[in-house]
């Protein structure tokens, strides 16, 4: 089984992403994306096949993706997770993060995103609220060996 094996999940078929509790998350022109549209067209391939076209966002950059999928096809899901963390320090120079998980132990493997030579907006608000003096939780998404800070909210 290679790494990339132990990333992604069991393929679910195509048509499941117009239904009720779809994935949120595929890898959509070998891209790993953030579903945020899903439609199924009207017209049928010739064999009576259903079409579903998808948008999605990529996970690390933002950039949208569209494909029209075979609803019988087989697609990947890739695993992902939330977790929430106490946020120690930020070094505004290079985005790390020092993060301690609610067991107490410390995290240093995340960093925060730029988009081209700026931060995005959530590390922006990170390094602007810490930097004011503000406790702060951060959730970090993990998905395919990376893991980014996507939200951040006061500590209670």
């Amino acid at each position: 089984m290679s790494g990339d094996d132990e990333l992604m999940e069991v393929p679910v078929q195509a048509i499941t992403l117009v239904e009720k509790g779809a994935p949120k998350y595929m890898i959509l022109c070998d891209m790993p994306c953030k579903i945020i549209e899903t439609r199924l067209k009207k017209k049928a391939t010739n064999k009576g096949n259903d079409r579903v076209e998808v948008k999605g966002l990529h996970l690390w950059t933002g950039k949208k993706y569209e494909d029209t999928i075979v609803g019988t096809v087989s697609i990947q899901v890739p695993k992902w997770s939330t977790n929430e963390y106490t946020l120690l320090d930020v070094d505004a120079s290079d985005g790390a993060v020092s993060l301690m998980d609610p067991a107490g132990g410390t995290k240093e493997d995340v960093t925060l995103v730029k988009d081209g030579k700026e931060w995005d907006p959530v590390s922006k608000d990170v390094i602007e609220r810490f930097e004011a003096g503000e406790a702060l939780i951060v959730t970090v998404f993990s998905c395919m060996g990376k893991e980014v800070v996507m939200q951040v909210r006061a500590e209670a």
